[in-house]
């Protein structure tokens, strides 16, 4: 591999500059260079090039305006061939004599302008269109960044430059080089406030670089005599061992898969179970192996599924599960999944004295050597009892509860514990993911259930099925040591099968043992109600006139890593586990060994001496055990110190901790007047506290962007994936309205503009939010999920503070409280009060009246009647009946008069929700009530319909295409055909001569009625006419939407890129989409199948 340079030295005049840039070769040994900004007038490049590099070739082309770009090369190792030159970039072919491989380089100078940083865009759009078959590196200073971490310091509204580097990144298909080095790659060396860093510059690579170079990253060193930051290649194309087994679910597909395991677990095997099954995995892997390397290289033939890109989004339309476009799809997938792992290779680490290690071999040493001395070791042999805790312990474990931990599993249970976990999770060391047990599960089902119900009778487990491959995830953007990088534990599937079963026990008693103040892992609760009560206590944070408060926040370092295994199991037998439950923890926590996974491969084995592991199912709720034990540390050291006093409004709960994982908040009266009154700022929750949230969601429309999407995909995306990145977020706080706003602006832009600047919203955000059934397509309003959360969250908790939610005022309460608690009148409606005895019902502020909590409309009536606030009903309530007070006040008598009726017994709430109890989906309903239905969105239904051919026909049937009619063309007339006519909806289906014409070419093969009136009414004649399930009425609906879809294609060709197809040819593509639509669906076999397959002709 050539060593590689680009540079914007910012002047090449000055002996200082030119002395940098030769040491820059010399060190790094160069064989190209790209010089950018040199500043050298025509008549004195000579001069300089022969200074720097006498006897280097040198390309400048000062035809360009500005001379922006120089390339230098050493002739004796390379050849140069200059392809083409522009005033932003200069692209050539470079040729390594010693192998004669050519690459591709396109050193790039970006405008400072946004706007002429365009014309730059579009040339890497056509570039990579010819640099298909050879690996192509495109780098230098792009003027613009890629996200906002890559800026520090005010630099202005760069929404715009940042949207549009991403999308011709993407659009051309270039990848990320792995960096190292200065993630800032120029600064305007300004002082503070003005100082700026920026990463201008960069290196990125097409799939044919990643597929020949896989090794290959680049430096981004120290300026030197420049404000940029030397872009540099350095280093040979290192060895390719054969990486570790991964089983790659596309081979599910293949007709081979079910005979080949078959072939090998019909083998008899001598052995435990287990044994069995792993020793079977293990002959698996050599037949996989072999499979995969029939199929080719994918990664290296990932271009030729570019190139079918349009042909792939039609096959998905049509069949989900065919074979052909999943292999395509898989292919994608696979080229992406192999450039994260490529920009995660570890090619460099510091060490504790800040020498640099760049060797392979002394890489993977620095990181074993590190977590052998973090995990390994012998064991230490720590007793501990620590049973004088129990008088503060919560619950211990009655002998009921603990035999209900170690009854027997069955077969349905292990079955289940398979099927929950993601077949795309990452393996184990084994390599096999649960996809592969998942299919197989009708051949390896009862060999597996055995395996693991024979864990829980004998208690053992192999080492082999025990063991982990630790992952490591950067923490931050250029990780440069050993501790920059987060270890977490990939386990075999066979042994999450166990733990999940474990886990599935470990519920049943977990929120009876662990405290309220631990929100994180316990079933039935949030982290979120802790971020709420801690805005409560932080609330008059900066008021002098209440009581001095201290608040603390604890950060546990590698918390997981460092609980000892003894002082775990001592927990276990604090709250009084069973032996034999105790033991299967004890086997799984303790008998684990660990390989580090280190740029695609393990390195080391070495036994595990301490620590739960990160990714283990098991490890989440035992860790909340150890901290629960923290807790009681601290009761026991509270009751003895008679000193400690607790943290305003903490003393009648007993509150002085709240935990979030392995994250704490301790509380206490700052009785010291030098201790820091420490605030966090949870109290408003402003739009820029939410600045994380809309990054993230900003980021992953970027990840998307590049591709094309139709508008049927990127719907599902906003249901499936960026609504799922505001619901923890929703049900945690209640959003500020702009916080709202701009994730709904973000959503409604990917929606109607994808990755195109132009193109406007056809309908409504708010009709778009609308339930199908009301004509929208089902996307949840955020704004009102927020509130349905947050409701949510108010009518599960019921009691605040021991007082009931309908008592609690407002006034005095923090702001996220008060938005909380005004959420009640909005679910009053949906409460019902029985009254009994009184014991529990106030009469002012709890609900219990028709006319709602009497104090917010009779503010005078307590005074006026003689009850006070705090009195409870049952004073006026004597063996069953009312007992009126005297009153002489009219303002009061609706109150007396229309008292509901007595029902003895004790006071009762219960909630009026058709489901019995607020659900999410309940009170979404409750905030969103039901609008009209619409009769068509049956049109839109059915098991044949193809997404995008339902979404073009959703906007046809609501008249919102937009049609010359619509727009400043209306005098055009129609497009499809030449009437005057101007082109409306109903002229466009099927007036127009061309759309008649291939109406009546569908229906010479598919005979069915067509009214062909205006197109509202012959949208209501179809609703009507082909509603029901009847599959040749499903056949009907999506072969109108194919219809529409493809004449709205075809009149969008001849508009904007001049093509033409006759209506016969269109007529056919419309059936060839719904025969094979019908074809993919598996349909089983009937009489109104057969009459469907008898009416399109079938065999």
């Amino acid at each position: 591999m050539l060593n590689i340079a680009i540079w914007n030295v910012r002047g090449l005049n000055k002996r200082d500059h030119q002395l940098a840039l030769k040491d820059l070769v010399s060190e790094y040994r160069l064989h190209f260079m790209g010089i950018l900004e040199t500043r050298v007038r025509i008549n004195n490049a000579m001069h300089i090039q022969s200074f720097l590099l006498p006897h280097w070739k040198w390309f400048v082309d000062y035809a360009s305006v500005g001379n922006r770009i120089w390339v230098a090369w050493d002739k004796n190792e390379v050849d140069i061939h200059i392809l083409e030159v522009g005033n932003q970039f200069m692209h050539c072919r470079v040729t390594n004599r010693a192998d004669s491989e050519p690459i591709i380089i396109t050193v790039v100078y970006g405008a400072s302008e946004i706007a002429d940083r365009r014309s730059l865009w579009s040339t890497l759009d056509i570039l990579a269109r010819q640099c298909t078959d050879d690996p192509w590196l495109v780098g230098g200073n792009f003027n613009a960044v890629r996200d906002m971490n890559e800026v520090c310091g005010a630099s202005g509204d760069i929404r715009m430059a940042i949207e549009e580097l991403n999308a011709s990144i993407q659009v051309a298909g270039l990848l990320p080089l792995p960096m190292q080095g200065e993630w800032y790659t120029w600064h305007n060396y300004s002082t503070s406030p003005w100082s700026l860093w920026k990463r201008l510059d960069r290196m990125v690579i097409n799939d044919r670089w990643l597929a020949r170079f896989p090794s290959s990253c680049y430096h981004s060193l120290m300026p030197r005599t420049s404000d940029h930051s030397p872009l540099v290649i350095h280093g040979d194309r290192q060895h390719q061992t054969r990486g570790m087994f991964r089983f790659d679910n596309y081979l599910t597909l293949s007709p081979e898969f079910i005979p080949n395991v078959q072939n090998i677990w019909n083998h008899t095997v001598i052995g435990v179970p287990i044994f069995a099954v792993t020793r079977k995995l293990k002959a698996l892997k050599l037949v996989f192996r072999q499979q995969r390397r029939k199929k080719g290289d994918l990664t290296l033939n990932v271009h030729l599924a570019k190139g079918f890109l349009d042909e792939a989004q039609h096959l998905v339309s049509l069949d989900r599960q065919n074979e052909a476009f999943l292999q395509l799809e898989h292919c994608c997938r696979l080229v992406y999944a192999k450039a994260r792992r490529v920009a995660r290779r570890i090619v460099q680490i510091n060490d504790d004295n800040g020498a640099t290690h760049t060797d392979p071999g002394e890489i993977t040493n620095k990181f074993v050597r590190y977590y052998q001395n973090l995990l390994g070791g012998s064991r230490r042999q720590l007793p501990m009892d620590i049973r004088f805790l129990r008088p503060w312990a919560r619950h211990i474990l009655t002998t009921e509860e603990a035999d209900q931990l170690i009854l027997a599993f069955s077969p349905e249970d292990v079955k289940q514990a398979v099927f929950d976990i993601a077949a795309d999770k990452a393996p184990g060391p084994d390599g096999f993911s649960s996809g592969f047990f998942k299919v197989a599960w009708s051949v390896v089902g009862h060999e597996v259930t055995t395996a693991v119900l024979d864990f829980f009778s004998t208690g053992k487990l192999l080492k082999q099925v025990n063991s982990t491959l630790l992952a490591l995830i950067p923490k931050v953007h250029t990780p440069m040591t050993v501790g920059d990088f987060r270890p977490i534990s990939c386990c075999n599937v066979l042994y999450k099968i166990i733990t999940k079963l474990i886990v599935q026990c470990l519920s049943m008693v977990l929120d009876k043992i662990i405290s309220p103040c631990q929100g994180a892992f316990i079933p039935g609760r949030s982290i979120g109600d802790n971020i709420m009560l801690a805005q409560e206590l932080f609330t008059g944070y900066n008021q002098a006139r209440l009581p001095p408060r201290c608040a603390l926040k604890v950060d546990i370092r590698k918390a997981y890593d460092t609980v000892e295994w003894d002082f775990l199991l001592a927990v276990l037998q604090l709250f009084g586990f069973p032996i034999m439950f105790t033991r299967w923890i004890e086997e799984c926590v303790t008998m684990t060994s660990i390989s580090i996974g280190l740029n695609g491969n393990p390195h080391g084995f070495f036994t595990r001496a301490r620590g739960l592991r990160q990714g283990d199912p098991l490890s989440p709720y035992l860790f909340v055990l150890v901290m629960e034990v923290l807790h009681l540390g601290f009761l026991q050291l509270i009751e003895q110190d008679r000193q400690f006093k607790y943290h305003w409004k903490c003393e009648p709960a007993k509150v002085f901790q709240l935990g979030f994982a392995d994250d704490l908040l301790l509380f206490s009266r700052a009785d010291l007047a030098s201790i820091n009154v420490l605030k966090m700022g949870l109290d408003r929750l402003s739009i820029s506290d939410c600045q994380p949230l809309l990054l993230k969601i900003d980021a992953r429309i970027n990840g998307w962007e590049g591709l094309s999407l139709s508008y049927a995909g990127r719907i599902q995306i906003i249901k499936s994936v960026l609504s799922a990145l505001s619901l923890y977020w929703a049900s945690a706080f209640i959003l500020p309205k702009a916080v709202i706003k701009q994730i709904a602006k973000r959503l409604r832009t990917f929606m109607w503009k994808g990755n195109s600047t132009s193109g406007y919203a056809k309908v409504a955000w708010k009709d778009v939010c609308k339930p199908i059934m009301e004509g929208g397509q089902g996307i949840k309003d955020i704004g009102i999920l927020n509130r349905a959360l947050m409701a949510k969250k108010l009518c599960d908790h019921g009691r605040l503070r021991d007082t009931s939610i309908w008592t609690v005022d407002e006034k005095g309460e923090s702001r996220g409280w008060r938005k909380l608690l005004r959420l009640r009148t909005s679910i009053q409606p949906m409460t019902e009060f029985t009254i009994g005895d009184g014991r529990t019902f106030y009469p002012w502020k709890n609900p219990w009246h028709h006319l709602g909590p009497l104090i917010s409309r009779f503010p005078r009536a307590p005074s006026l009647i003689g009850l006070g606030i705090s009195t409870k009903l049952q004073v006026v309530i004597d063996e069953g009946q009312w007992q009126r007070p005297f009153i002489s006040d009219m303002e009061c008598m609706e109150i007396i008069y229309n008292l509901p009726q007595i029902h003895g017994g004790e006071d009762r709430i219960k909630w009026r929700f058709p489901e019995g109890r607020p659900t999410r989906q309940a009170l979404y309903r409750l905030f969103r009530p039901p609008g009209p239905k619409v009769g068509w969105t049956s049109l839109l239904s059915g098991s044949l319909k193809i997404p995008r051919h339902t979404f073009i026909l959703w906007l046809a049937i609501q008249e919102k295409l937009p049609t010359t009619d619509k727009t400043w063309l209306n005098h055009l007339g129609g497009i499809l055909c030449d009437d005057d006519n101007a082109e409306t909806h109903t002229h466009l289906f099927f007036r127009c001569g061309f759309s008649r014409s291939c109406l009546a070419a569908v229906r010479q093969q598919i005979r069915f009625a067509w009214p062909n009136h205006e197109w509202a009414r012959d949208v209501e004649w179809a609703s009507r006419k082909w509603r029901g399930k009847h599959i040749v009425n499903v056949a009907y609906r999506a072969l109108l939407g194919a219809c529409i879809y493809h004449i709205w294609r075809e009149r969008n060709l001849r508009r904007f890129e001049q093509t033409h197809r006759p209506a016969n040819v269109l007529a056919i593509c419309i059936l060839d989409d719904i025969r094979q639509r019908i074809l993919s669906n598996n349909l089983s076999w009937s009489i109104s199948t057969y009459a469907l397959y008898r009416l399109w002709r079938i065999p």
